[in-house]
């Protein structure tokens, strides 16, 4: 409980906190605990407001990408001759 708890993974929450078992299940999972038929879940809403959010992370899912491509090249340029040394080519 207590590694639960202290786990700043969300797959790995101790019981009862939020998120403990949203994670990871859905509607279908508990379909054998009721006895009227689930037919159907409700769709996710998708407004403008969601769009936006998804734009803005796709965008910095990039930018991160970018931003360590340009640092790696920049650290190659800048040590080529001490990594040609290391690694004896």
């Amino acid at each position: 409980m207590l590694i639960g708890l202290l786990s700043p993974s969300p797959g790995v929450r101790g019981p009862g906190l939020p998120g403990s078992w949203t994670d990871r299940h859905d509607v279908r999972t508990f379909k054998h605990l009721y006895k009227t038929p689930i037919l159907g879940t409700i769709p996710a809403v998708q407004g403008p407001e969601t769009r936006r959010e998804q734009a803005l992370r796709r965008a910095a899912v990039i930018g991160g990408l970018v931003t360590f491509t340009v640092a790696l090249s920049v650290f190659l340029i800048a040590y080529h001759a001490k990594i040609r040394a290391i690694l004896n080519i």
